[in-house]
């Protein structure tokens, strides 16, 4: 919750930058990259991503999980800031779920699908295939 205070204070935009900067990508992206994953992020405003935040922080959807009855796959990134365990954790949970990591060299971070399109497109394309 003192992200959160931090995000919506006069020191929002900077906590956001710092946080896209040093959380979400692995070391091998460019500069260019992550400018424009913060300058995007930064079309929201900073009062609407701190509840969207809180919102998805403060759910429990364990419940949830064993009762989805649809193809799942779940993507995930062994150098993200959100433990990869937990994305094993959330497929085991899942009937039928599919689970995919990326290593940190396929650029394994939050945006995966940034650093590595190639790899993360096909895996779409296959899942959707199957």
């Amino acid at each position: 919750m003192a992200f959160i205070a931090q995000l919506t204070g006069p020191e929002g935009i900077q906590i956001s930058m710092d946080y896209i900067s040093g959380s979400f990508f692995t070391a091998s992206i460019s500069s260019e990259v992550v400018r424009w994953v913060i300058d995007e992020n930064l079309k929201f405003p900073r009062h609407l991503a701190a509840h969207l935040l809180v919102d998805v922080y403060a759910q429990d959807w364990r419940d949830i999980l064993p009762r989805i009855t649809l193809p799942t796959l779940i993507v995930g990134g062994e150098a993200s800031l959100f433990n990869p365990q937990s994305q094993r954790w959330n497929a085991s949970q899942i009937p039928r779920a599919r689970l995919e990591l990326f290593t940190e060299e396929e650029g394994g971070s939050h945006f995966m699908w940034l650093e590595n399109p190639q790899r993360f497109n096909a895996l779409i394309r296959d899942f959707i295939g199957s």
